[in-house]
């Protein structure tokens, strides 16, 4: 499972950076889905197989998911948002998705924090890269729906999306082993 984390946090790190300095190309941000959808659903299935992170898989889940289908549509039709009913539907829709899974994924873990008060902190640390992912997914929702309209800025936000999330997942792939070593 670590491992899992800090391959994906790499590659979204990676995804930032690329983003930035790479032209307009649609086709970029299908890949990105594509891959990192993959990564989640593998991510899943590691959490769905530890005991300790039995209680994310299904938002984790969710998480792959959504990814792999964007991403799915994004290489299938890489000019879906040229057209103006094709472009404003797809966005709103991925502005709905992302804000929802982020919502989801805070009161997921919000709940199961309340549920482990009473246990040793180390079952806690979960919890928070959980809540970091899910307030970075939903801002980045936020941000694609309030930011600026033009694809240029998009990709800014973009960008820093993948950066703050691939961060989020390194720092939690480096925490995890710490927090296994102590259990």
């Amino acid at each position: 499972m670590r491992q899992l984390l800090l391959l994906r946090g790499a590659f979204n790190l990676l995804f930032g950076a690329c983003l930035l300095m790479a032209p307009r190309e649609a086709a970029l941000g299908g890949y990105y889905g594509v891959i990192d959808g993959v990564l989640g659903l593998c991510l899943a299935i590691a959490l769905f197989r530890s005991v300790r992170g039995q209680w994310v898989f299904f938002v984790t889940l969710l998480d792959g998911v959504v990814r792999l289908v964007f991403g799915g549509t994004i290489l299938l039709n890489p000019n879906i948002t040229s057209n103006l009913f094709t472009g404003a539907f797809f966005t709103t829709a991925v502005v709905t998705v992302f804000i929802a899974l982020g919502i989801t994924g805070v009161i997921y873990a919000l709940l199961r924090a309340m549920q482990q008060r009473r246990e040793a902190v180390a079952a806690r640390s979960y919890v928070w890269p959980v809540v970091a992912a899910s307030v970075c997914t939903a801002l980045f929702g936020v941000g694609l729906l309030l930011g600026p309209a033009g694809s240029g800025e998009r990709r800014i936000v973009a960008c820093v999306y993948g950066v703050v999330f691939g961060l989020i997942l390194l720092v939690a792939g480096l925490r995890s082993r710490n927090a296994v070593a102590t259990a």
